[in-house]
């Protein structure tokens, strides 16, 4: 009876979506996922054969658990949007599509993006890998290249980004509404992954073969600059 009464309370009936996980599931759910994310970057090697100082290690192993989290949220993104494709309403399906493994999958992103806001304070020293004052003529990170380091700009962007699709997340799953915009977002961190196969290469030491020659850098760039264009 007890547990009856419990599994009534984390779930609840709706309208338009039937069945779904209440207001306390999703916290719950969310705080799991943060806890997953956080242990796992403690768990993983910083995958370096080379001697690394303490900032460092944390850093690379920052970087490869957003690359796991990049990797499994466009494999999502992208299961869910060929699901849309076959039905009657397709546009509406990716806009306004709900329920229970959005909202698990929404609860993975809030983990992620609450762990990479420790992560990056943490490690704020670092998040200009590549990137100077003066990269781009100066005009990358202008006007804020005007008074800060480009570590300190970065962590300033990243800060602002990461509470901004935070609070997305939560609004998607407090009001179930934009639930296959938020999808969308999963999707989109598919060009992510070559960001950081760029930042890993520059925290790495010595530099992979591929950073040290032109041509490859020039494609790697290429890459992301296409997946960046459609995603």
């Amino acid at each position: 009876m007890c547990s009856g009464l419990h599994g009534q309370a984390m779930l609840e009936e709706t309208e338009d979506f039937g069945l779904v996980f209440g207001a306390w599931a999703s916290v719950l759910g969310c705080l799991l996922w943060t806890g997953c994310w956080a242990v796992s970057h403690r768990l993983l090697p910083p995958f370096s054969s080379a001697e690394l100082d303490v900032a460092t290690r944390f850093y690379r192993r920052k970087l490869h658990r957003m690359l796991i989290y990049c990797s499994l949220a466009s494999m999502v993104g992208a299961s869910f949007f060929l699901q849309c494709l076959p039905k009657n309403q397709p546009t509406q399906c990716m806009l306004m599509s709900f329920g229970p493994a959005q909202q698990f999958f929404f609860w993975m992103a809030v983990g992620h993006w609450s762990c990479a806001l420790w992560e990056d304070w943490r490690s704020r020293d670092l998040l200009g890998q590549g990137l100077t004052v003066d990269s781009g003529g100066g005009l990358a990170l202008f006007p804020l290249n005007l008074c800060c380091s480009s570590a300190q700009v970065m962590y300033l962007t990243y800060t602002v980004h990461h509470v901004i699709t935070i609070f997305a997340y939560i609004y998607a799953l407090a009001s179930h509404q934009m639930g296959g915009v938020m999808i969308q977002g999963l999707l989109f961190e598919l060009p992510v992954v070559w960001m950081l196969r760029r930042e890993l290469g520059h925290s790495q030491k010595p530099k992979p073969p591929w950073l040290q020659k032109s041509h490859t850098t020039h494609v790697h760039l290429w890459l992301q600059e296409i997946f960046g264009f459609f995603f």
